[in-house]
């Protein structure tokens, strides 16, 4: 089993992307093991950066 573990700095509580986890969860129990993707939405906002 592998945990993962996050540690936040400053004051401000993190925003958590519900839909990103929500497709950790699923591949996390399927029957292939879970796999990382790319956060949803996360190319759209890093094109709107470079933009």
């Amino acid at each position: 089993m592998l945990r993962a573990y996050y540690r936040f700095f400053g004051s401000r509580a993190p925003a958590l992307n519900r839909a990103w986890i929500d497709v950790l969860m699923e591949s996390a129990n399927s029957g292939g093991g879970m796999y990382f993707t790319a956060e949803p939405g996360t190319k759209d906002r890093i094109a709107q950066q470079l933009r």
